[in-house]
């Protein structure tokens, strides 16, 4: 079901002197909220969520939560009826200002008796809950992350040659899990680092194996193979022979010692 925005209820900034504060659950109303500073958790039945600077916060109806105080600070709120079915959502938006700027013009229609400020409000919403979809589609990844692939691609491009090289280290490298490092890996380029890392192998092995005539060991050695068993094995896999056979009926090999 397509979400649908039926009441715009208020568009307010919230600040407060209060320490700690809880809702019971019983509201019709989806919140959500830019923190432009401060920083609250916010605890929910099986999780807790922190929102700070330039996080956008999604509070859906009917589920009820306690909230923290860490450091005083406000937000832009807009509360609003719809059939939006997600879940309680704390997005990082410092790479998306788009998502302030919404939020800001929002603020623009705090009188929603006017028919022009409602529909102009409804309309932001809908941009915002547009976003957040966006934000938690598994196909999407934010930027820096993506830069972070691109830099750990060019790195394994660079040395695969290196029997040695560990693809956890490279994960370790950008302070993010081995098993993230892996899922974002797979977003970005349709396979994962291990599967990348053996293609360049092989594509490399294809090049030795047509052009030279070094032996099968020696070129899956300077591919990055450390046994030439590994080596055969994924070559059968990937081209549907061994090293050997492929050599043998390639007909544009030039000798080069």
């Amino acid at each position: 079901m397509m979400p649908k925005v039926d009441l715009v209820s208020s568009v307010y900034v919230f600040k407060t002197n209060k320490k700690a504060w809880k809702n019971s659950g019983n509201h019709e109303l989806h919140c959500m909220a830019y923190q432009v500073s401060g920083n609250y958790d916010h605890k929910f039945k099986n999780q807790k969520l922190t929102a700070k600077d330039d996080t956008l916060l999604l509070l859906p109806k009917g589920v009820p939560y306690s909230v923290y105080c860490n450091t005083q600070g406000e937000a832009m709120c807009v509360t609003f009826a719809a059939d939006l079915e997600l879940p309680p959502t704390f997005l990082d938006c410092k790479a998306h200002p788009e998502v302030k700027v919404l939020f800001q013009k929002l603020m623009n229609y705090q009188n929603l008796m006017s028919v022009t400020n409602y529909c102009e409000a409804q309309s932001i919403i809908y941009k915002i809950i547009s976003i957040i979809y966006k934000l938690l589609s598994p196909e999407y990844v934010q930027y820096n992350n993506r830069d972070k692939m691109q830099l750990a691609y060019n790195y394994i491009a660079e040395n695969y040659t290196d029997s040695s090289l560990k693809l956890g280290e490279i994960a370790s490298n950008y302070g993010i899990s081995d098993k993230y490092f892996r899922s974002l890996f797979k977003k970005v380029y349709n396979t994962t680092p291990s599967q990348c890392l053996i293609s360049m192998r092989l594509q490399s092995a294809v090049k030795l194996l047509t052009e030279t005539n070094l032996s099968i060991s020696d070129i899956g050695e300077m591919c990055g193979f450390s046994d030439v068993y590994y080596f055969s094995k994924y070559f059968k896999n990937k081209f549907g022979c061994s090293p050997k056979d492929y050599r043998n009926k390639s007909s544009s090999i030039t000798i080069i010692s």
